[in-house]
């Protein structure tokens, strides 16, 4: 997302491998907590309205992130 001038999802995206490790681990992370395996390792549910909250968080960090490289690309003329 940050290391390419493209847009991230629209003129750039990650191998079908990369996309498929990362969603299956966000999903496997997220479910842990709730199941007899979370108990046992001492995990705690979040309530169900952290994640609406994390989904903005997130989608917010990508808005800055693309702006912010296209400010940095003006001023400097390329990427690092």
């Amino acid at each position: 997302m940050i290391r390419t001038p493209k847009l991230p999802f629209i003129e750039s995206i990650a191998s079908l491998p990369v996309l498929a490790i990362t969603t299956l681990s966000i999903i496997i992370g997220t479910i842990i907590p709730y199941t007899f395996l979370g108990n046992s390792l001492g995990m705690s549910r979040l309530p169900y309205t952290y994640f609406p909250w994390l989904l903005g968080i997130v989608v917010c960090y990508m808005v800055l992130a693309t702006i912010m490289k296209s400010v940095f690309r003006k001023h400097y003329g390329e990427l690092l």
